[in-house]
């Protein structure tokens, strides 16, 4: 009887926290189109001293096609930023 109780209230618990956390996002606004090309410049920054760095990286060493891999995450990520951005773009307008 405890644990079916203590299993019920849990069940209720989460509910309201489920709904309060669903009231929490429709109050939140939208990310910009600031706050988008603000990200995707970082990646790009990123990416551009990944790919410039000289120091050793043993992945390049022994798996020369493994190594771009965090250049190409970041690159891929900027470009995801850069259509975000576009798209709250033309959402605002």
């Amino acid at each position: 009887m405890k644990k079916t109780m203590w299993m019920l209230a849990v069940g209720v618990f989460g509910a309201m926290m489920l709904s309060a956390e669903a009231v929490d996002v429709k109050q939140t606004e939208q990310p910009t189109r600031e706050y988008f090309e603000a990200k995707a410049k970082k990646h790009e920054a990123e990416a551009a001293r990944l790919s410039q760095s000289r120091n050793y990286n043993p992945m390049a060493a022994k798996w020369p096609g493994l190594a771009n891999g965090p250049v190409e995450y970041h690159k891929q990520a900027a470009a995801k930023a850069w259509r975000a951005a576009d798209a709250a773009g033309q959402a605002t307008e």
